[in-house]
């Protein structure tokens, strides 16, 4: 579920935040830009997160 803007941090920085369904959280902080943009690096570390995760020789247990 991605969660628009989340939070400001000073006075020109923004922090967007992706929750997985696995409850997993991601966040970025970020200069004001544009919406569309954000979103598609969302769904691209998503993606990646996902195929880290099916890798049968991921360690869960390891940092990532």
């Amino acid at each position: 579920m991605y969660l628009k803007v989340v939070d400001k941090f000073q006075s020109d920085l923004y922090v967007h935040c992706l929750v997985t369904p696995s409850n997993a959280r991601f966040l970025l902080l970020h200069e004001n830009r544009s919406e569309d943009q954000i979103k598609a690096f969302f769904n691209e570390v998503y993606e990646l997160y996902t195929k880290l995760v099916l890798n049968p020789f991921f360690d869960p247990q390891k940092k990532i």
